[in-house]
Order: structure tokens, then C-alpha cells, then sequence
């Protein structure tokens, strides 16, 4: 499984018109392609900016939701967010809203292992995100439901696992089955909904920003703790993470849950099957 198909070749050419046309202020900088996700490329914009835009219809009205709320967050969070420096506008050549956002240097925590005491911090930072009211955040069909409406993806993924000699075990087909079984245990809060060790930046094992908000919508909370099964392999310091948010057993049991779903799909995804394989490690490791 690969990246959806982009919608509109972007390239530096496409790039460097926008930000000549619309941020003159910037057209000395050079540009540098960097990354492409599911709904976005990005490129560098010299040494202090990010230009994100979306590659096809539905990161389009992702790159929104950042558009939108990260501004409101960034002064509420222990943690800094890319909340858009300026906001670039649709033209003939290119159909959607694009973003220049500050660049975070580093490397993504799929990449380097964060310090114990920064998982404490992502702790804090989490428990703040979830205390802040989620009225008006968008609704998103893919992560504000509960585990059981997983139950058919989860078993695509797992067929085609199957069909390349890949099986998932049963004692982990178990806690899946368990955690989709599990009720929530509280309300609703507002939740990053992507919330993986790629969309967290390390700088030499610290954490400079959590990324990638598109995602945002208000939720399960243990939606965003699976990334502590995700983030370190150590059961104590798992353990003193979960006591530190003050989660409870069920929210524990449904941050599997949401960690075998990710890990699950992650192992489609060639990009990310080494994450894949860490999220379900862990979740089996009782």
C-alpha cells in the first residue's frame, strides 16, 4: 500500500510562482521539496519556514482545520505547534488554501527514540489538549467514533497482511477484540486523531513540536494515548506515563486498541512498517 495518489503535480516551479506572486516578501528564499504524506507536500522555505499544501481534495480541507485551530491552540499548549505564519490562496494554477508555517528542526520520533522525560512532557502536553473545550472542532468520520466501527477496516488490513504470509496472532486479535468491546469511560474531549511518532519532531531526543493537525476533531482521548505504545517499549515507563495523565484501566485497555489499529495499518504502508511492528510489539508484551 502506498500514499493515495496526488491530485496536482506540485514541484519547486509551482512552489516559487505562488510565493512570488503572493509572499514577495519571501520570493529570495530558496525552496527545497522535503516531504509528501497522505494529504500534503512540503517544502523548505529557506532556513525558518515550512510550506505545506495539499496534494488532493480531502487534505484540502484538512489543511483547514490547521488553518483554523491551531492559532487558538498554540497559546494554550506546553508544547510549540506549526500554527500558520501566512495562508497562501487558491489560483488558476493551483485549487486549494496552502500554508507557510515555522520549520521545526530535527527528525521524527519514527526516527530517533525521545528522552524518559519526554514522554512526561508529551504527558502534560496531552493532558492539557484534552482539558480544552471541544466545542465547534470539526467532526472527522475516521477517528471520532469508537474502536468497534474500526472492525471492518481492521480486517481488510488483516486480509491483505494474510496475503503477503504476514499473520496477526491471535492473544493480539484478543486485546483488539476486548478493547472494541470496552465502553468509553468519559466524555468526549478534543484530540489530535493522528497522533503517531512521525507527526511528533525530535532535536537531539527532545521534543520540538507536534505536527500534522488535520486530523483534529474532538474524541475517544485514547485515540491519542496509543502513541505511548508506540513511543517507548519499556513497560515501567509506559506504566508511569498512563499514572501521570491519570488514565483509567479502560482507557488503557482502549489506548491498545487504537495502538493495534494503527499498527495493524501501519504494517500496509511500506513507509511505516517498522512503526507497525513496534505498536503491536509493545500492545503484546503484557
Amino acid at each position: 500500500m502506498s500514499f493515495p495518489e496526488a491530485e496536482i503535480e506540485i514541484n519547486e516551479e509551482l512552489v516559487s510562482g505562488l510565493i512570488q506572486t503572493q509572499f514577495p516578501e519571501f520570493s529570495d528564499q530558496p525552496i527545497s521539496f522535503l516531504s509528501e504524506g497522505y494529504d500534503n507536500a512540503n517544502f523548505r522555505l529557506g532556513n525558518s519556514h515550512l510550506i505545506r499544501l495539499p496534494r488532493r481534495t480531502l487534505g484540502s480541507e484538512l489543511i483547514s482545520n490547521e488553518i483554523i485551530w491551531l492559532p487558538k491552540l498554540e497559546p494554550l499548549l506546553p508544547i510549540p505547534v506549526p500554527s500558520p505564519v501566512h495562508v497562501g490562496k487558491a489560483t488558476k494554477d493551483y485549487p486549494w488554501l496552502w500554508t507557510i508555517n515555522p520549520f521545526f528542526e530535527g527528525t521524527s520520533a519514527l526516527n530517533q527514540s525521545l528522552k524518559e522525560s519526554e514522554l512526561q512532557r508529551l504527558i502534560i502536553f496531552l493532558k492539557e489538549l484534552h482539558q480544552i473545550n471541544p466545542e465547534g472542532v470539526p467532526e472527522n468520520p475516521y477517528r471520532d467514533l469508537p474502536l468497534s466501527e474500526k472492525a471492518t477496516s481492521i480486517q481488510r488490513h488483516i486480509t491483505t497482511l494474510e496475503s503477503k504470509g504476514i499473520k496477526i496472532t491471535e492473544d493480539i486479535l484478543q486485546i483488539w477484540k476486548m478493547a472494541a468491546e470496552e465502553p468509553i469511560d468519559s466524555n468526549q474531549t478534543l484530540i489530535h486523531g493522528d497522533l503517531h511518532p512521525d507527526n511528533i519532531i525530535l532535536n537531539n531526543r527532545k521534543i520540538e513540536a507536534v505536527i500534522d493537525w488535520g486530523d483534529l476533531t474532538k474524541g475517544d482521548p485514547a485515540t491519542d494515548l496509543a502513541s505511548i505504545w508506540m513511543l517507548t517499549d519499556d513497560p515501567i515507563i509506559r506504566s508511569d506515563a498512563f499514572d501521570e495523565y491519570g488514565a483509567t484501566p479502560s482507557t488503557i485497555l482502549r489506548s491498545k486498541g487504537w495502538a493495534i489499529f494503527y499498527g495493524i495499518t501501519f504494517l500496509t504502508i511500506s513507509k511505516y512498517q517498522s512503526l507497525g511492528k513496534r505498536a503491536i510489539s509493545s500492545v503484546s508484551m503484557l
